[in-house]
């Protein structure tokens, strides 16, 4: 289930303006430029933390394979030693409002970008196990994958939006049942009326 309207965009359209989107389109426009070379699913071989932008902003050394990635991240994927080659391919094999489902074959570790604004409901899963998702370039969805021939799935589960879907059904139902519930006393209450004048 999903209550916003999505499609396949070269710009990675999402109906919501998130911060980090909107902070690197008005402060950083060159690396969003650079960003929207990439087609909608990308590799991306190298890594670098957000605090280094204005060293790449000064020498316009932007590169459409890296990603940017806040401190935390970047601590834990600088240990990642990513590389690209020459043949290695990532392409969406299946693409719905709530799934994007990719193929990746490198032949060293990479980092498998989609140009999908990472907000909360996403998750990734690598060859059917769960994977751990970042945002990269400060809006967009990032995995690591590892060497070899892998299916990349991105699913859009937004669970407030379920719970609140079911809390509001159960809502419908009890409003539902207390009117049939009222309908009836009044039915009752008539019938119990009637009945005694009747009896007069």
């Amino acid at each position: 289930m999903n209550i916003f309207h999505k499609q396949v965009s070269w710009e990675g359209y999402n109906p919501l303006h998130l911060k980090g989107f909107e902070k690197m389109a008005d402060k950083h426009p060159k690396l969003f430029e650079t960003i929207l070379q990439n087609p909608l699913v990308y590799l991306a071989d190298r890594v670098s933390p957000l605090d280094s932008l204005p060293v790449h902003e000064v020498d316009s050394s932007f590169s459409k394979g890296r990603v940017y990635l806040d401190g935390i991240d970047y601590g834990r994927l600088s240990i990642v030693d990513c590389r690209l080659s020459k043949g290695d391919t990532v392409y969406i094999s299946a693409f719905s409002p709530v799934e994007v489902q990719i193929i990746s074959k490198t032949k060293d570790k990479a980092l498998v970008n989609l140009l999908q604004n990472n907000y909360f409901g996403w998750k990734a899963k690598i060859d059917g196990q769960p994977a751990k998702v970042y945002t990269g370039n400060m809006s967009f969805l990032s995995v690591p994958v590892p060497a070899g021939k892998h299916e990349v799935v991105f699913s859009y589960d937004p669970k407030g939006v379920r719970v609140g879907f079911w809390i509001s059904l159960f809502t419908l139902l009890g409003g539902i049942l207390v009117l049939i519930y009222s309908f009836y006393l009044t039915t009752k209450a008539r019938e119990v009326h009637t009945k005694s004048h009747e009896g007069d």
